[in-house]
């Protein structure tokens, strides 16, 4: 039967099921009736999908482990929560839903191995080391037991690190592997369960794994000449024959007793030149040396094979006979069995081979050989020596395809004598089940893997080991979800979707050939050969298995994505999986303008944007990764989960799967190596000589490498450790300065009218000025949601150091020793609370600041540098939208010296509000940056301005990835009635994760939004009116609230406010014929404004028919208007019972709006639309540098943000540095931020030149040492860390050293105008002429 037959039959079944269904809804419960409305065929549970013939067709055999199926039942959960009650109440338990999840945290280990161990390669038949192995196949075990060819899909990488043990089995082969690794294990001893892949750590001696007995050929053998397989087969036996001798290197030593042996020696020996032979007596045996004159062919021939340096410490059959074909590989196993075998067998015991050798390196190199025979020995050790046992089917296999001669008549006389073997209960296939003789622990260490098509298994050290089953994990459930969704009557009217919405499901991989070739290679062939998914694909999905894209029926797609890929957003994700997320960058790549949106960050929020905005209840985003170091973005999202799970409890949207404790190095663990010292390292190290190499090489990697203790950063700025801990060895009894929060009104400011969070400072007695010394203070102001550093600090002396000129002639200079005076932080708390228990978040204040300014000034402290890093600049052409209805550029600003209007938000609530903007001013010239949005406008930028993101958090323009979402300005023109004038309307937006109803998302008219926040809600019966009659000029001053009589008679006469109330009520009252003229005038003007809007006089709303109404509906849906009954009747001019008349006599609705809307197609709640559901955001497109530019900031008042004209809202500035110049400070910006600015190098000098004195400080001294330097010049903290507090002490030290002065100020110090000298002569004051103290209280 053809496929199109096939298709055809399935669709004839499948209406006659769906008439029999429907037959059958008469006596179907409620419950179950709304089930079908919901779905065109009933799902079926996970298990059931999966095994059976009907659905994916993988076999009854076919089982996901626990953790496996725990994680696909999590995903799968992509229904709404009332479904899954109905299911559960119709279709059983299985559909009942503990706890649901958003997001899915699992870090899974692979097959996970030592690097150094070897792997079979299936092209070459090479044994390779893991760590070198790449871009060939290997041999993978099928479910029967036998071997199958399969390309490696991912080269291997390092997976994690980890507890290693060695396993070794009673056939003598061991392999070191991870606690977490899988091995094929054997099924029950009576055959009733099939073989499963078993973690190391649920396995135990004596149980039995799966070990390869029978290895194929490889596809691309090699052939060398015959005599070099005997040759390379005497000179490896010879190594372990002379163990215990001094023999000159390439003897050939042969038994004297094996004649054909040794007179094939001879021969094959003469290739090479002349011969001399000698015999030797040794203990037990005798034997005949062989060597060749000619030693440089003798030593020629071994360097071409790789055994020239071969020692019995060294000894390993050479890497080529593994390369070749099988008929040669017989050969050199001959010879050695041949050699060194004795052969027993009697009628009560199989024919058995003991292959006697005196090393057990050598022993355990013959059995790796021996799969390629098609046998398997044991090996069995002794203290003298160690035997290669061949016994039954294994010997009998072996004498089958052996090439023997001295041993020959031997063998057929044991064999003619011999009990008949029987075939082995432990043989599976090609394998052998292999008893576990031990497991012993190792220690801490690396461990790798790789990713293998098809089977997702290989052979490395004769074990059958597990790669990743994640891939298959992952595509498993997008089928699932895939199934799920086509099991729905109408996915897209399911989600409240538009008809011709796509839904969307992607794995984004770490690069596009893990995306092509792990993942969606697997996932085609898995739809592809899925029966129930046989007739599901859509007409125009993508043929050939290179295509990116699966497109399935009723509008459903699966994306192939990966993290370099320019764009993956606009999509409408109901499931992702960010796929070996832990292997993402972390930060922008050099050389990349789009790297923001590429890296783990950006990709996750932009994958987290695209499916809460289309699916916020069901949505699943899943990151799946190993480990590969500590504070990688899995160890983060673990963290994260953790975090989430222990605030909310069984309300937590989070979903964790995988190993906690990687990363945690046990002090105690066991060491069954020699642990040496060496000066890498504080620790002992195994003495190994892999691993001394790679600590002689490259030592910080192999501390964090080999003991779990990595460095804080890759590319430290700070190397020398020990200087670092110097210049902070300083004890001191108390912070010498102590920074505490109180939330009231300051005490010292008589103008403060509101309780705010105020900062109280604690100065200790070692805190007090100095004579001579002068001071520097900075502050590395941060934003919300981080920390402040703020530091101190002064030139103490000067001291001689040793340097040379230009040409090489020695000098002593005097250098400045610094001293840190104080270093701490302001903090942000989201959590504080006023005494009140009400939650009001601490943010940063820039007043702080200038407090601490102030009172160190006050205490007598000589302050030579007052800075600040700036991060709000903005270039000169930002326009900026005010509230009287202009939109100046921000250089144009600067000009004003009057305060101004302009919007910003509440983060409390994400309303906005009018913003008081104090001042705008120059800042420099400094290097800008374009980000792009996706309404097409751009803002030029510095790289640290603060844009403002959805949930009215900050985030700083270096920091920002594509799809991210900011906060949006949306503002619209609109009629207060069908006769009146175009008013503003401003959208409040709310904040993104909160409940609609959190600042009242909506549409208000601006004048009402500015007026009502100054002046209260405008009573009933009152208006808020525009002075200067001009209807955008929204600016406070031309606002004011007048009762509707008042309005009236004002727009009537056209006259100005003063008195205007007063005038109309007295004519409104006393002078009946100018009431009558008014009302007319009024009726009049209404009438007029009725006919322009419906374009004609009406009769009787004859005009407004249903189709009419629908039409109206549809365009104000479309247009993100309000699309109520009211809306409507506003809209086509007549009342709302016009309106509903229509709709109950036309329709069989009954007159109720939200039935009609929903015969329309149209959600209900969308009669809200405008009010809640208008569009969400503005999304970041690209950041690029455009070169430097002319910089401007802006001082707001309390919101401390303001809307810039593309749409978005930012951070402004203070005007705190202005506020001190006056005081008379010297006040200006200092950034560390900045490549050029010299402070690193100044404070890495002072450190280096033991002339920087601070005091024990954990966090900075943890900075310090973290700090790197990137690719692009900067200092930057790693991807975990920070720097706030050392960006404070660097700047602050710099600008001392500039400042100059010293404690020792009498002295006269020779050379001090080198260095800049004092920024202030004796008879200088720093606060200028004029200065009277601070009774100004200004700087609050």
């Amino acid at each position: 039967m053809d496929a199109k037959t096939t298709a055809l039959l399935k669709q004839v079944l499948k209406e006659k099921a769906n008439v029999s269904t429907e037959g059958a809804r008469t006596s179907m419960s409620e419950t179950e009736k709304e089930l079908w409305n919901i779905f065109e065929e009933r799902p079926v549970p996970l298990t059931e999908f999966i095994q059976s013939k009907d659905y994916l067709d993988l076999g009854e055999d076919f089982t996901l482990s626990e953790i496996q199926y725990d994680f696909v039942r999590h995903m799968e959960q992509i229904l709404f929560q009332d479904t899954y009650s109905k299911m559960q109440e119709v279709w059983g338990d299985y559909w009942k839903t503990e706890r649901r999840v958003n997001n899915l945290v699992a870090a899974w280990g692979k097959g996970s191995v030592a690097p150094y161990e070897k792997v079979y390669d299936a092209k070459t038949g090479a044994y390779t080391r893991l760590d070198e192995i790449s871009d060939t196949d290997v041999f993978s075990i099928t479910p029967g037991g036998r071997f199958k060819q399969c390309k490696i899909a991912i080269d291997p990488f390092q997976e994690g690190y980890g507890s290693m043990y060695r396993v070794k089995t009673s056939h003598g082969v061991s392999l070191d592997v991870w606690e977490g690794h899988k091995f094929y294990a054997e099924r029950d001893r009576y055959g009733k369960v099939a073989p499963r892949w078993k973690p190391l750590n649920e396995l135990k001696v004596l149980d039995r794994v799966a070990v390869a007995r029978r290895l194929p050929e490889p596809s691309n053998p090699k052939e060398i000449p015959q005599w070099h397989v005997e040759l390379l087969a005497y000179l490896f036996l010879s190594v372990d024959i002379l163990s215990d001798t001094r023999a000159e290197r390439g003897t050939i030593a042969l038994p004297a007793s094996r004649q054909y042996l040794v007179d094939n020696a001879r021969d094959v020996l003469k290739n090479l030149g002349e011969v001399e032979e000698k015999l030797v007596n040794h203990t037990r045996h005798s034997f005949i040396y062989f060597t060749c004159k000619d030693t440089k062919a003798i030593d020629d021939f071994m360097e071409q094979y790789g055994i020239k340096d071969m020692t019995v410490d060294t000894i390993h059959i050479p890497e080529i006979i593994f390369q070749l074909k099988t008929d040669q590989v017989t050969t050199f196993v001959s010879r050695i069995f041949d050699a060194r075998a004795n052969v027993s067998g009697t009628p009560t015991k199989p024919i058995t081979f003991h292959l006697i050798l005196n090393n057990s390196r050598t022993a355990e190199e013959v059995q790796r050989i021996t799969p390629r025979l098609g046998f398997l020995g044991y090996i069995s050790y002794n203290k003298a020596w160690t035997t290669v046992v061949l016994q039954g089917r294994e010997a009998k296999a072996f004498i089958d395809v052996a090439d023997l001669h001295d041993s020959a008549e031997k063998v057929e006389e044991k064999l003619n004598k011999a009990k008949q073997p029987e075939r082995g209960s432990f043989e599976f296939g090609d394998s052998v089940w292999s008893k576990i003789t031990s497991i012993e622990y190792l220690g801490e260490g690396p461990y790798w893997s790789m990713t293998v098509d098809g089977l997702h298994n290989y052979v490395a050290n004769g074990f059958i080991n597990k790669n990743s089953g994640k891939n298959q994990t992952i595509v498993i459930a997008f089928a699932r979800i895939a199934y799920l969704l086509l099991c729905l009557r109408e996915p897209q009217k399911y989600y409240r979707l538009a008809s011709n919405s796509f839904i969307h499901m992607m794995n984004v991989a770490l690069s596009a050939t893990q995306a092509k070739s792990a993942f969606f290679k697997p996932m085609r062939e898995l739809f592809v050969s899925a029966p129930w998914f046989e007739d599901k694909f859509a007409e125009d999905t993508p043929p050939g298995p290179q295509a990116t894209v699966i497109r399935l029926k009723k509008r459903i797609e699966l994306i192939s994505g990966h993290s370099q890929a320019d764009s993956q957003e606009g999509h409408n994700l109901i499931a992702a999986v960010a796929d070996e997320i832990a292997g993402f960058p972390t930060v922008p790549t050099s050389g990349s303008e789009k790297a923001p949106m590429k890296t783990a960050d950006g990709i996750l929020k932009m994958l987290k944007t695209s499916a809460l905005t289309r699916f916020p209840e069901t949505y699943k985003l899943a990151q799946i990764s190993f480990t590969r170091k500590q504070g990688d973005p899995i160890m983060q999202a673990l963290a994260e989960a953790d975090e989430d799970f222990k605030v909310h409890g069984d309300a937590s949207t989070y979903y964790k799967s995988g190993p906690y404790s990687t990363w945690e190095v046990n002090p105690n663990y066991r060491r069954n190596f020699e642990f040496i010292d060496i000066p890498q390292s504080e620790q002992q190290v195994p003495n190994l000589p892999e691993i001394l190499n790679d600590y002689r090489k490259k030592p910080e990697f192999s501390r964090g490498y080999y003991e779990c203790r990595p460095e804080a950063s890759e590319n430290a700025y700070f190397k020398d450790k020990a200087k670092v801990q110097e210049s902070f060895s300083k004890e001191m009894p108390e912070p010498p300065l102590l920074v505490s929060y109180y939330f009231g009104r300051d005490d010292t400011d008589p103008n403060e009218k509101y309780s705010s969070w105020q900062v109280h400072y604690t100065f200790s007695d070692d805190l007090r000025p100095i004579p001579g010394a002068v001071y520097a203070i900075h502050a590395d102001m941060a934003i919300k949601e981080d920390r402040a550093g703020i530091a101190m600090c002064h030139v103490e002396n000067y001291k001689e150091i040793e340097s040379s000129d230009v040409h090489g002639e020695e000098l002593v200079e005097m250098r400045p020793v610094v001293k840190m005076d104080f270093a701490t932080a302001f903090e942000y708390d989201a959590a504080a609370v006023d005494p009140d228990g009400n939650s009001v978040p601490r943010e940063i204040q820039m007043r702080w600041y200038r407090k601490l300014v102030h009172e160190l000034t006050r205490r007598g402290f000589e302050i030579g540098s007052v800075s600040m890093d700036g991060f709000q600049c903005l270039s000169g052409d930002t326009k900026i939208p005010l509230l009287d209805g202009t939109t100046p550029t921000i250089a144009e600003l600067v000009s004003r010296d009057e305060p101004f209007y302009l919007y910003s938000i509440d983060t409390q609530t994400g309303e906005v509000v009018p913003g008081k903007a104090t001042k705008a001013f120059y800042s420099g010239a400094e290097d800008v940056y374009a980000v792009t949005l996706d309404n097409g406008s751009v803002v030029e930028a510095t790289a640290g301005h603060p844009f403002m993101l959805r949930d009215g958090s900050f985030k700083p323009l270096s920091e920002l990835s594509v799809g991210q979402s900011l906060m949006p300005l949306y503002t619209r023109d609109k009629k207060t009635s069908p006769s009146s004038a175009f008013y503003q309307q401003v959208w409040h937006p709310g904040l993104e994760g909160t409940s609609w109803k959190v600042g009242k998302r909506r549409w208000q008219f601006t004048h009402s939004m500015v007026n009502s926040y100054f002046n209260g809600p405008v009573p009933k019966g009152s208006l808020t009116h525009h002075i200067d009659w001009t209807k955008k000029n929204n600016d406070p001053s031309n606002l004011v609230t007048m009762t509707w009589e008042d309005h009236a008679y004002v727009h009537s006469n056209h006259v100005g406010l003063p008195k205007a109330a007063e005038r109309f009520r007295y004519l409104f009252d006393n002078d009946p014929e100018w009431r009558k003229a008014h009302i007319n005038k009024i009726s009049k003007s209404v009438s007029e404004a009725n006919k322009k809007r419906v374009g004609k006089p009406q009769k009787r709303s004859q005009h407004i028919s249903i189709e009419l109404i629908g039409e109206t509906v549809k365009r104000l849906f479309a247009e993100g208007e309000s699309y109520s009954s009211k809306a409507v009747s506003v809209e086509l001019g007549c009342t709302r019972d016009v309106i509903l008349h229509r709709v109950r006599h036309f329709t069989d609705c009954e007159g109720r709006w939200s039935r009609y809307l929903d015969l329309l197609g149209i959600p209900s709640k969308g009669n809200t639309r405008s009010k809640y559901d208008a569009p969400n955001n503005h999304k970041v497109v690209s950041v690029e540098y455009v070169g430097n530019r002319k910089t401007y900031d802006i001082s707001v008042e309390q919101y401390h943000n303001f809307a810039i004209d593309a749409g978005i809202f930012v951070h402004n500035s203070a005007d705190s540095l202005q506020i001190m110049q006056t005081w008379g400070l010297n006040a200006h910006r200092v950034s560390a931020d900045i490549i050029t600015t010299p402070v690193w190098q100044t404070l890495r000098d002072l450190v280096y030149d033991g002339r920087f004195h601070g005091y024990k400080h954990k966090l900075l001294i943890q900075e310090m040492l973290g700090v790197e330097k990137t690719s692009r010049g900067k200092i930057d903290h790693t991807s975990n860390g920070s720097k706030d507090i050392l960006d404070a002490v660097a700047c602050s030290a710099t600008m001392a050293v500039e400042c100059g002065g010293s404690e020792e100020e009498d002295e006269d110090i020779e050379g001090m105008d080198a260095f800049g000298g004092s920024a202030f002569s004796n008879e200088f004051s720093i606060y200028g002429s004029g200065f009277d103290g601070f009774s100004d209280r200004s700087y609050f």
